[in-house]
């Protein structure tokens, strides 16, 4: 009898360290925009001074 695909260790292992690095990298991409956004709110508050 064949396994199913998704009951596979390895493969749940992969897809888990997927999961996990794409995770990780939507936060990076998240934090950086929103440092972007910060920097050009505090630029745009200097200038008005």
């Amino acid at each position: 009898m064949k396994k199913a695909l998704l009951t596979n260790p390895a493969f749940r292992y992969v897809f888990e360290i997927f999961v996990i690095v794409f995770s990780l990298m939507i936060s990076f991409f998240i934090q950086d925009v929103l440092n972007d956004r910060e920097k050009i709110e505090l630029k745009n508050k200097i200038s008005f001074l």
